[in-house]
C-alpha cells in the first residue's frame, strides 16, 4: 500500500459546521430520509416545497414522483437529480453553465430536515477502526505514520477520547488500512 502524508485540511471540524449527506437510507413518495456528516438520520418531506416548485419549471419536475424517486448524493453532498436539468440565468450568474444538473442546497435541505435519530459515531467509529487496525497487524505508530496524525491522536481516536467527524475516520481507514467505511440504518462496518 502506497502511504502518504498528505492528509485533507480541516475535516476534524469540517463536517459539524457543514453538514452534507453521507447516505440515503430511504426513498418514499416525496420524502427522503438519510445520514449526514453530523452523525444524525433526518428526513425531509419535500411536499412542503411543493408550492414554491409549481412556480419553477425546472423544480416542478420533481413533483412527479417516477423523476423524484431518481435522487442521489451529489457532488455538494446534498440531494441531486442529475435527470433533472436546470436553467441557470447567466445575467446573475455569469461564471456558471447555462444549464446543469439539479442539486439542491446542503444547508437548507438539513436546516429544513427533520431529526429522525441522533447517532454517535465516535464510539462506534473509534471500535471499528481499532478492530481493523488490529486485524490488518499493524501498530497504532505504523497507521500514524501511514496517515500523516500522530501515534497521540491515533490513539485518542480508538480510545475515543477526542473529536473527530465521520470523514476523518473514513480517511485514516482508507489511506492506512485500505479499508471503506459501509454506513446502513444498522450501524457501520468496514
Amino acid at each position: 500500500m502506497e502511504t502518504t502524508k498528505s492528509r485533507p485540511k480541516g475535516l476534524i471540524r469540517r463536517a459539524a459546521q457543514f453538514p452534507r449527506l453521507l447516505r440515503i437510507l430511504k426513498v418514499t413518495p416525496f420524502a427522503i430520509t438519510a445520514i449526514w456528516t453530523t452523525g444524525e438520520t433526518r428526513t425531509n418531506d419535500f411536499r412542503q416545497r411543493f408550492e414554491r416548485w409549481a412556480r419553477q419549471p425546472d423544480l416542478a419536475k420533481l413533483m412527479d414522483w417516477g423523476i423524484f424517486s431518481q435522487v442521489v448524493i451529489g457532488e455538494q453532498g446534498s440531494f441531486a437529480w442529475p435527470n433533472v436539468v436546470m436553467t441557470i440565468d447567466t445575467n446573475h450568474f455569469p461564471n456558471a453553465e447555462p444549464s446543469q444538473a439539479l442539486e439542491l442546497d446542503p444547508d437548507v435541505c438539513y436546516a429544513e430536515s427533520a431529526l429522525v435519530s441522533l447517532f454517535n459515531p465516535l464510539n462506534e467509529l473509534s471500535k471499528l477502526l481499532k478492530e481493523e487496525r488490529t486485524k490488518s497487524g499493524i501498530t497504532q505508530s505504523e497507521l500514524a505514520k501511514r496517515t500523516g496524525y500522530t501515534l497521540q491522536y491515533i490513539n485518542k481516536l480508538e480510545s475515543g477520547t477526542t473529536d473527530a467527524t465521520f470523514g476523518t475516520l473514513e480517511w485514516i481507514l482508507k489511506v492506512g488500512l485500505g479499508k471503506r467505511i459501509t454506513v446502513s440504518s444498522s450501524g457501520l462496518t468496514a
